[in-house]
């Protein structure tokens, strides 16, 4: 009963006697017929047509939650369903054509499946069945929404079997329905997980649950905890893709995790980028915030091609929803607000009735038609046989001419014309993609497509402050202050309680109070604006009394000022600082921003250990967040003398947050390679200063102060002859040629100092000349900003040309001193090489004898070997002549023992030749047997060698053969000895040489 239960809780059975009628974009759909009462809210439907073979019918089945069931009081058998989303179809009737009899609904008949799960309930005893009985109970009636029952039957269901794991999932989906969220985590990690490790529901729920935890904890205390959820989370997704890669519901949640974390951008793109390809893949649509977002992140991470793509696709999915939803457009025909190449996916060009005509030169052209209609009053494009033409913003568009803001460069004769043609506008759907693809023009240095795009969103939405606010912050980079801050203050009245219109325009008057050369009163003017802006955020309400941007901002003024003010001021100035800083690290002590401030306060009051170890903390903690840090870091270094350590920290900054060009981080480099004595480096640094501003005349002057300063420390080295060198001629050379360079450079810069100032307005004098006098003005305010007036710069220039009237004196010294070091280096590679002569000359001979020495000893040496050969040839053959004797007695001694010894058996001797053979006795060559006892019986006894006087004398055997003792008994005299005899003195012979050897 419990599988037919729960094989019906998964099939979809068409409800008899009830057809469905839908209207296309409308999630209400019409039931004509007896509709069960299980279809409910929370039911999962299917709406569709099935063909005689049992196939749905194009294009298949829709399938939609429902969130309302209405029934209609006038008219029995009608109910309302209203569905999860609309119906994305066209609008269809019963009896429709295709279909056996128009569209069906579908459902799961859950009264079915609670009665046979009650029946197996009542009809078993095991726990087991129960447990699973409960359990399919409690999942129908979590599907129709009766959460209360649910709960109790997934609770007896866990009581009666603790290892029905499904039953426990169900509960922890409750308590977060309910948003019991830590009982719904102790669950899934306590049971579900137990039991099943890797079930991906439950690993992807606690990365939700953990994340969901970790963003509520965002208080400064809760830190630790906020970054162990975020761990846990991140955790269980990792787990779950591992398990689960196909699941592109993970990956995104996944992707919104680390998104959070800004070391981890670049895994959060990649996990964007993984879902979006599945997605793709599976061919399910994408939604333009989930494009939006990885285009975010790909422009965080500097990768604008591919940040601009995903823009573009967010875009064009937004479009498609709004076509397939029929959203009907704010105009029919909408304004050309966006005409940029860089937003070219808002607008095409789009050909236009009538010809136009001109000649080269001509700064109008005639139309054969009347095109006020068409093209705009002002301004605007138009495209001409490929010509690209600006239309005259200062003249209106007549019947018959279109004026142009540039002439024609050729001909043109009756061509037709083409005008650009909004296809995409701005709407609420997709403001936020627009706001962020003007964010990427901005971050890409198109500032007129990004300002269009910020003009076309409050062109619509009028109230956008974000707009305002980033217009204002282009129109600060162009150079438009005033303009920045009309938007600003747009901004501020839109939103009076908004904090950020005020903390730019604070921002923006103090880059003015820093950066523009201005008179006192004005700069004093300036200061008070921001500091007005600041001190009005603190002003707004309670919660902003402690604002940490506001109390930073005023804390940084106070300090900037500290040496422009009277110097009794000073200590109080810094002292108010110091409690700006302190204010803002008593509500958020991990601020950076504040702790740097604080590292400033110690290093002016001389804490220099304090300071470096402040900003060492900031630098390791903030890393790229606080490069101000870094930068103080590096100054309090050239200080102690750490020059290198200096430079680096230096050259960090340059080249992460200004691409290296930025003037003054440059002189600060240029600094630390001059105190290091380093003059080449610091010229290097500061020719790079000088061409990211040049028109500073800080830089010129500092870039000459080097250049003499590297002449005079070469001059006052070559005073001494000892420091003459054979380069020494090329460095004076070289240092003349510096000396020249900041003699020009000096002489500039007190021509433009010496010049007098503007004429007055009521004078004489024309606008271009009047323009000049007020940069020369400038030019001169910003180096008296630094300590360089006209007498400094004077007496700089009297000491290089005192410089160089010293130089021929120093040259003629040099040369003259290199000289006689020449000609004494020549005197004494001379006496060095007569002495190598002799040297050489003394090993030449040496070598000689030597090798006649070596000679000798070789003929000595062959002389004794030939001699040692001849005596071991003679020793040789003298041997063998005595080996040839020995055998010679030997075979004699044989022969005469065989003629007096042999004899032959008749019938049993062998032939003759065997018998001579065996004895030794050959017969003669001529064929005559030798006379002997042959044929006779042989005598009684045999006579011995010894009686017959035949045997050796022992005189003639050597000593190695003589017997040691008498022969034994039974032995052979002849030495004719039986074969095991002869086998055995073989092996005593092997073994006596074994024993020799």
């Amino acid at each position: 009963l419990n599988h037919q239960a729960n094989h019906l809780f998964w099939k979809f059975q068409q409800i008899e006697g009830c057809h469905i009628e839908a209207t296309e974009g409308s999630p209400i759909v019409v039931c004509r017929g007896k509709l069960p009462a299980f279809i409910a809210k929370g039911v999962t439907v299917r709406i569709g047509a099935k063909m005689p073979d049992g196939g749905w019918a194009h294009p298949g089945p829709f399938e939609a939650r429902v969130e309302e069931r209405s029934e209609e009081a006038s008219s029995a058998g009608v109910a309302h369903l209203t569905l999860a989303r609309a119906w994305n179809r066209s609008s269809t009737s019963p009896g429709e054509e295709g279909a056996t009899s128009g569209l069906g609904i579908f459902a799961a008949n859950l009264d079915q499946v609670s009665k046979l799960a009650g029946a197996a309930f009542h009809y078993s005893k095991l726990p087991e069945i129960k447990a699973e009985s409960y359990f399919l109970l409690g999942r129908a009636a979590h599907v129709l929404q009766k959460l209360g029952q649910a709960e109790q039957y997934y609770h007896a269901a866990y009581k009666n079997c603790d290892s029905l794991t499904p039953a426990a999932f169900g509960r922890a989906q409750l308590h977060i329905n309910k948003k019991e969220y830590t009982k719904a985590i102790k669950l899934l990690e306590d049971v579900v997980l137990k039991d099943f490790p890797d079930h991906v529901d439950a690993l992807h729920i606690l990365g939700r649950l953990h994340y969901h935890t970790a963003n509520t904890l965002k208080s400064q205390q809760e830190f630790h905890k906020h970054r162990k959820a975020i761990k846990k989370a991140l955790k269980y997704l990792n787990r779950a893709v591992e398990v689960e890669k196909q699941d592109h519901e993970i990956w995104l949640v996944r992707a919104q995790v680390l998104q959070g974390e800004p070391s981890k951008l670049p895994g959060a793109r990649e996990s964007y980028e993984h879902a979006v390809a599945l997605m793709k893949s599976k061919g399910i649509p994408i939604h333009p915030a989930i494009l939006t977002n990885l285009g975010a992140l790909q422009c965080q991470l500097k990768l604008f091609p591919e940040a601009r793509k995903s823009y573009f696709d967010a875009l064009l999915e937004n479009e498609a929803l709004r076509e397939a939803e029929k959203v009907p457009r704010q105009n029919k025909k909408p304004r050309l607000l966006v005409s940029e190449s860089g937003n070219q996916i808002f607008w095409q060009w789009q050909p236009i009735a009538g010809k136009v005509s001109g000649k080269a030169g001509d700064q109008a052209l005639e139309v054969s038609e009347d095109l006020r209609q068409t093209l705009p009053t002002k301004g605007g494009q138009i495209l001409a046989n490929g010509l690209r033409l600006e239309l005259s913003v200062e003249e209106d568009v007549t019947a018959d001419s279109l004026p142009l803001k540039q002439p024609l460069l050729q001909d043109l004769d009756s061509v037709s014309v083409s005008s650009k043609v909004q296809i995409m506008e701005v709407g609420s759907s997709n403001v936020t993609t627009c706001f962020n693809l003007a964010i990427l023009h901005e971050s890409s240095g198109e500032w007129f497509a990004a300002t269009e795009l910020y003009k076309a969103i409050l062109a619509r939405f009028p109230n956008h402050i974000d707009a305002n606010l980033r217009l204002g912050h282009v129109h600060r980079h162009l150079g438009a202050s005033h303009k920045a801050l009309q938007y600003y203050e747009r901004g501020s009245k839109q939103n009076p309680k908004n904090p950020l219109p005020l903390a730019m325009a604070g921002d923006l008057y103090l880059e003015e109070y820093s950066e523009k050369p201005r008179s006192r009163r004005q700069r004093a003017k300036k200061l008070a604006q921001a500091k007005n802006s600041f001190e009005k955020i603190q002003h707004l309400d309670e919660r902003h009394k402690t604002d940490p941007y506001a109390l930073l901002a005023v804390g940084n003024i106070y300090f900037s000022h500290l040496h422009r003010t009277d110097p009794g001021k000073y200590t109080t100035e810094l002292g108010w600082a110091k409690n700006f800083y302190e204010g803002v690290l008593r509500t958020d002590p991990s601020n950076a921003f504040a702790a740097n401030g604080m590292g400033m306060v110690l290093a002016e009051h001389g804490l220099v250990s304090q300071a470096l170890d402040t900003f060492s903390r900031v630098k390791t903690i903030g890393g790229d967040l606080v490069p101000d840090a870094t930068i103080n870091l590096a100054h309090l270094l050239t200080l102690d003398g750490k020059y290198f350590e200096a430079v680096k920290n230096y050259s960090a900054v340059l080249r992460r947050h200004h691409h290296g060009n930025s003037a003054e981080i440059l002189v600060f480099i240029a600094h630390a390679h001059f105190c290091d004595g380093d003059h080449r480096s610091a010229l290097r640094a500061l020719s790079r200063a000088v061409r990211a501003s040049p028109a500073d005349g800080c830089m010129w002057f500092n870039l000459a102060s080097v250049q003499q300063d590297f002449a005079k420390a070469t001059l006052d080295l070559l005073r001494q002859p000892e420091r003459v060198t054979d380069t020494s001629v090329a460095d004076l050379n070289a240092a003349r040629q510096y000396l020249e360079r900041a003699d020009r450079l000096l002489l500039a810069l007190e021509t433009r100092l010496s010049r007098t100032a503007p004429p007055p307005a009521g004078e004489p004098g024309t606008a271009e000349e009047k323009d000049q006098a007020l940069s020369r003005g400038a030019f001169q305010s910003s180096l008296e900003a630094m300590g360089v007036n006209s007498e400094r710069v004077r007496d700089a220039l009297e000491s290089c040309r005192a410089a160089l009237e010293v130089f021929p004196e120093r040259l003629a010294f040099v040369e003259a001193t290199a000289k006689e070091r020449a000609e004494a280096e020549v005197k004494r590679q001379e006496a060095a090489r007569a002495v190598a002569e002799a040297q050489e000359e003394v090993r030449r001979k040496r070598r000689e004898e030597e090798e006649a020495q070596r000679l000798q000893r070789q003929e000595q040496f062959r002389e004794k070997q030939r001699l040692l050969e001849e005596a071991s040839a003679a020793q040789q053959q003298q041997a063998e002549q005595e080996a040839a004797e020995k055998r010679a007695r030997k075979a004699g001694k044989k022969r005469s023992n065989a003629e007096l010894d042999g004899f032959e058996e008749e019938p049993a001797m062998p032939p003759a030749d065997v018998a001579t053979r065996r004895f030794g006795l050959d017969s003669d060559e001529d064929g005559d047997e030798d006379e002997g006892p042959r044929g006779r019986p042989p005598p009684a006894s045999t006579p011995s060698a010894a009686a017959l006087g035949l045997e050796d004398s022992d005189e003639d055997e050597p000593p190695a053969r003589r017997p040691a003792a008498a022969l034994p008994s039974g032995a052979d005299p002849l030495g004719l000895d039986s074969d095991e005899e002869d086998g055995a003195v073989e092996e005593k012979g092997r073994q006596a040489a074994t024993d020799a050897d």
